[in-house]
């Protein structure tokens, strides 16, 4: 699980070994080697295994989670490796590893650590304990958001997703696509202002995914509104009447726009005949070039000090 590279599930399973390879990011998913016997996207399934190896665990917020839930993966007596880099390893793993197993072990190269120990077998392990609710003060009725670690604007509602939230008035029907629907803020609170639309919510991140999935069951949405994975537009077949999007912008603490650039250039292809993007973004993005470069129309909805929300067609 993580980073891991093809070449060495390859090798693993070249020599005997039943190798799983699991992901959280659907684009690892789909890239991973065809040759592996199994791969799992999510957390989501008992898979028994002797041992489990997470090479480059996600962020800090989110590693004792998944270490946990590996913990239930392995059988008594198995074994739990982490590999990182030197630099790139979340603040307390070390910590995260003591708990998870006995005997911990340390190896160390040049540029990266290992450790390894004897699992703490724990029976049912459920990533539940790390999500949260919250309602939203927005709309006539608020929904509830279910939070993981590491998602999103954790604990409150972004204010980009504000402001189109409190702009976009919200069509009577329709197929809407929420692109980029994180925790689900944006596609649950429409589904509920307008039930007749038909929402589809996609994410690339199935922590993202889940916790929607959970939204959706606290607010009695649950069979309502239609929850997929996808790489931008790649595993998203159909066309829609509304894209609505708030594009991810920051990557390791800097701008990029190559998701937004994505977002917007396949839209056009997804859109139906009349159809309409509403996107919201940081006003240094500058996304009205982009739109203006894909679409005939664009107009600015709304505008505060920092967000801008435009509607394309």
């Amino acid at each position: 699980m993580g980073a891991l590279d093809d070449q060495l599930a390859c090798a693993l399973s070249a020599q005997g070994c039943h190798v799983c390879r699991i992901a959280l990011d659907y684009r690892e998913h789909q890239a991973a080697c065809k040759g592996i016997e199994e791969r799992v996207f999510g957390l989501c399934n008992n898979i028994p295994a002797d041992a489990a190896l997470l090479i480059e665990p996600p962020n800090a917020s989110q590693s004792h989670m998944v270490s946990y839930w590996l913990q239930g993966q392995v059988r008594p007596g198995g074994r739990l490796i982490y590999v990182s880099s030197n630099t790139a390893g979340p603040a307390g793993l070390d910590h995260t590893i003591k708990t998870a197993a006995l005997d911990v072990r340390h190896h160390y190269g040049a540029h990266a650590r290992l450790w390894e120990g004897e699992v703490r077998c724990v029976e049912h392990a459920s990533i539940s304990p790390w999500s949260s609710v919250r309602t939203l003060t927005i709309g006539g009725t608020p929904p509830q958001v279910v939070d993981f670690p590491g998602l999103f604007s954790r604990g409150h509602l972004d204010p980009g997703s504000e402001l189109l939230l409190r702009t976009l008035k919200p069509p009577e029907g329709g197929r809407l696509l929420d692109l980029g629907c994180g925790a689900g803020s944006i596609g649950l609170s429409l589904k509920l202002q307008s039930p007749k639309l038909a929402i589809t919510m996609a994410d690339v991140d199935w922590l993202a995914l889940e916790a929607t999935r959970l939204g959706a069951s606290a607010n009695g949405l649950t069979g309502s509104v239609r929850i997929v994975p996808s790489d931008a537009y790649i595993g998203i077949n159909e066309k829609f009447d509304f894209i609505v999007t708030n594009p991810p912008f920051h990557k390791r603490g800097s701008f990029e726009l190559q998701t937004a650039n994505r977002f917007i250039a396949g839209a056009p292809e997804h859109l139906a005949p009349g159809g309409r993007l509403v996107v919201v973004g940081n006003r240094g993005l500058n996304y009205g070039r982009l739109l203006q470069q894909r679409f005939r129309s664009v107009r600015t909805l709304a505008g505060s000090e920092d967000y801008e929300v435009f509607d394309a067609s």
